[in-house]
């Protein structure tokens, strides 16, 4: 709070600033960012480790949503003018943005289980590419880089983490598989939505994290290999080591539908061929590994939700190609 105070000061006296005066305010800036870097040295240090309540909520997370807070008011403060802005101004407050990221990324660690770390950076994904269009600043631009770094640790916990992982909870939407379920969807609209021409495209990154850029150049061309791949990949990883052998097939299946969809949306011919090479898969396993070693009710569903599934997609086909032809 004294940063928040000490930063509306130092707004009111920096435009009076004159050489003359050997720009005093650079005082209070330098005040105001040392209060912001003692209250994070001090919070992951001392903070972090309390357990004390507040009713039913712990003290500590009151603190880190004011924190927060603050972080965010320093992030959306206007820059003073050119002529009387200090040189550490436009080194520092630039990067704000990440440290609101990375402040939450933190805290959002400690203060959730694993099983729902996932499922937070998948949606943290979906919000940050929903932002990223909306905006038109260089803030804007590097979210869809951010949200791309929130698909890839989504992508990386579902396969290594959620698939393998239990959990006493008897509740549904405490299981694994539920959980892993939704971030498989939340990464499916984050595939449908990032498939744009301006994604990662024009982006303006501070000074000291430069290098990015060239990070998105060499991902921007090849983002089959470098996103929907992997992103694919994940999911195929997480349906194998969660789910039994009797239901392995139909969520096989599933993807392989996702997948079509995805081809049908993005006109991307290459995702129709992977969607039914992955269905052929399906049906000979279907044919010499159901059929011999499932039940007879849990063969009769998969036949049914693995037929149906393929009739749908022929329908969807059809609607799809004859349209253009018309």
């Amino acid at each position: 709070m004294l940063s928040v105070g000490i930063l509306e000061c130092f707004r009111r006296v920096n435009h009076r600033d004159t050489v003359a005066s050997g720009y005093p305010s650079r005082c209070l800036l330098n005040l105001g960012l040392l209060f912001i870097a003692a209250f994070l040295v001090r919070n992951f240090t001392v903070h972090i480790q309390s357990e004390v309540y507040l009713g039913m909520i712990r003290v500590r997370v009151l603190i880190e949503i004011l924190a927060a807070g603050v972080i965010a008011y320093w992030m959306i403060a206007p820059d003073p003018d050119e002529a009387t802005r200090p040189p550490l101004w436009s080194r520092i407050h630039p990067l704000f943005v990440e440290v609101l990221i990375l402040f939450l990324v933190a805290v959002l660690i400690v203060e959730l289980p694993t099983l729902f770390h996932p499922l937070v950076w998948g949606a943290a994904a979906l919000v940050l590419s929903a932002i990223g269009p909306r905006l038109r600043d260089r803030v804007a631009c590097r979210l869809d880089f951010y949200s791309l770094l929130f698909a890839w640790a989504a992508a990386v916990q579902l396969a290594a983490v959620t698939s393998t992982i239990e959990t006493a909870k008897a509740e549904w939407y405490f299981k694994p598989w539920f959980l892993g379920t939704t971030v498989v969807l939340l990464e499916s609209i984050y595939l449908a939505r990032i498939h744009r021409d301006s994604f990662l495209a024009g982006l303006d990154f501070p000074d000291g994290l430069r290098w990015i850029g060239s990070l998105t150049a060499a991902i921007r061309p090849a983002k089959n290999i470098w996103i929907y791949y992997p992103l694919f990949a994940s999911m195929a990883v997480f349906a194998y080591w969660r789910f039994g052998a009797a239901t392995l097939t139909f969520v096989f299946v599933v993807q392989s539908f996702i997948i079509f969809i995805l081809s049908l949306k993005l006109s991307v011919p290459h995702f129709r061929s992977l969607s039914m090479a992955l269905l052929g898969v399906c049906l000979v396993r279907l044919v010499f590994f159901d059929m011999v070693r499932s039940g007879t009710l849990t063969r009769g569903l998969v036949f049914l939700g693995v037929g149906g599934i393929m009739m749908t997609m022929n329908v969807l086909y059809r609607k799809f190609d004859s349209g253009p032809k018309r």
